[in-house]
């Protein structure tokens, strides 16, 4: 998760993601989506009590997910991350 907030500070065209040849936008708020899509799947299930792993990558991935092209994505996992 840290790799995916890194990406977005970083200028290199291999980390972005161009979904058309006009659409510059898209790219920036994808960057490092390879490396979340690699991480969001490796939480604790939710009945289990958190660890320190689960709450730094929540922070992490609601951090990246205020950046992407839907924010509105961040607080919903504000609103898990908090019940």
């Amino acid at each position: 998760m840290v790799c995916a907030v890194a990406a977005r500070f970083v200028d290199d065209e291999r980390l972005d993601i161009q979904y058309s040849a006009t659409d510059a936008t898209a790219s920036k708020q994808s960057k490092g989506f390879e490396y979340f899509r690699a991480s969001s799947g490796s939480a604790s299930p939710a009945l289990m009590s958190a660890t320190l792993y689960d709450i730094q990558s929540s922070v992490l991935a609601i951090f990246w997910l205020l950046g992407a092209a839907t924010p509105i994505s961040a607080w919903a996992c504000v609103g898990f991350a908090s019940g």
